[in-house]
């Protein structure tokens, strides 16, 4: 599989496969699940081929800690209405040098994915879910921070659950400077412009479905759409303003 972009989201698996907090009552008492599902998302830089990826899928959510997707973590406080917890995740963006027939891009420097830790607190009422997200880079590797706002409001029809959402993603300068910036070096090696990003604000539109097949048996699907910061799409690295990730599954719970 080659290594690309796949941050638009991997870390989508973990919240359509996983039962919304919303829908409890639709799913079984039991907080495991396990499944597969397949992720295709366009890449922000030149000469990337879109790629369908096979996905594991392991799902738990227990009183004290969570497993979904490529996201995890403990509970500080877990509440019917909210919950607070110190939350760790992958941030999987990833640019390999050999994966680009682009020249100039070859020339570049591998960025690796970098691992995340912070807050994350959701509230639930009627009127939907709010949910935020603040992370520090731990790797060493972007050593910056991101963070992320989200509203979805659930649309439950006998075993079809509609959750359509909206959000906004940040990243700091340091951050976007990793995955998206020209230095100097890569400058004169490459040919490209110097580039130094500032931090960017990348909002986003998602739908997800869920559908209960059996009492053990759910399929899911989603689709996202991201319109990305200046701070992103004016790279020499980049050539799109938007990028639209498509995501299929099924999973067993138990």
């Amino acid at each position: 599989m080659n290594r690309k972009f796949a941050s638009i989201y991997l870390g989508a698996i973990a919240i359509a496969a996983s039962s919304p907090a919303w829908a409890q009552d639709a799913a079984p008492t039991a907080n495991w699940a396990i499944g597969a599902a397949a992720v295709s998302s366009a890449s922000p830089y030149r000469s990337y081929n879109q790629t369908v990826w096979p996905i594991p899928v392991v799902n738990y959510d227990g009183s004290d800690f969570y497993l979904t997707g490529l996201d995890g973590g403990f509970y500080l406080s877990k509440q019917s209405d909210y919950d607070l917890s110190i939350d760790a995740s992958i941030a999987t963006n990833y640019f390999d040098p050999s994966d680009t027939s682009n020249p100039q891009l070859k020339k570049l420097k591998t960025r690796d994915p970098s691992l995340m830790t912070g807050v994350r607190y959701r509230h639930r009422a009627d009127w939907g879910q709010v949910q935020v997200n603040i992370s520090q880079d731990v790797t060493g590797n972007s050593k910056g921070q991101i963070a992320q706002v989200e509203y979805a409001y659930p649309v439950m029809r006998g075993a079809l659950t509609l959750i359509p959402s909206v959000g906004d993603s940040w990243a700091s300068s340091t951050f976007s400077d990793y995955y998206f910036g020209v230095s100097s070096s890569d400058a004169a090696r490459s040919g490209l412009s110097y580039y130094h990003p500032d931090a960017s604000w990348s909002p986003y539109v998602k739908l997800i479905a869920s559908y209960r097949i059996s009492t053990n048996w759910s399929a899911f699907a989603q689709v996202r759409y991201t319109h990305l910061s200046n701070a992103i799409s004016d790279s020499p690295m980049v050539d799109t303003h938007g990028l639209t990730t498509y995501l299929v599954g099924v999973l067993y719970h138990f």
